[in-house]
């Protein structure tokens, strides 16, 4: 994609956050996921910068790539999963960590960005 991305707010899910997780988790959970929740004028500079930055970035993000079905062939050469069902977790476990992932990662992940661009569950429901 030569344009760069563009995201949107994307709210903190406490009562979400709060069923999900054990009570001994949640006030850190909840302190990761708010920190790196932005607004829709905190978005507005986000853009702006990765817009700035897309260029330069996009090169160096392309010049890092590995393409999907090579990276799982050199997993699987090494004996590595390439699927859930390699790994032996639950399908539905699966897809709920790569959705809520984000909500648990004190930093600003592609995760997120896939999230904030409105993307994030089409990932996942390709992926599962």
């Amino acid at each position: 994609e030569t344009t760069a991305p563009r995201v949107r707010p994307v709210p903190v899910d406490e009562a979400g956050i709060r069923r999900r997780y054990p009570a001994s988790a949640v006030d850190a959970i909840l302190a990761a996921a708010r920190a790196k929740a932005m607004d829709p004028a905190a978005c507005d500079r986000f853009n702006a910068e990765l817009e700035r930055q897309w260029p330069d970035l996009r090169h160096e993000l392309l010049a890092l790539t590995i393409p999907a079905d090579r990276l799982a062939t050199h997993l699987a050469a090494a004996g590595g999963a390439t699927t859930a069902a390699e790994l032996g977790i639950d399908r539905d476990l699966y897809r709920d960590a790569l959705l809520h992932s984000p909500e648990i990662r004190d930093r600003f992940s592609f995760l997120d960005l896939a999230a904030g661009m409105g993307i994030l569950e089409d990932f996942v429901a390709e992926q599962c």
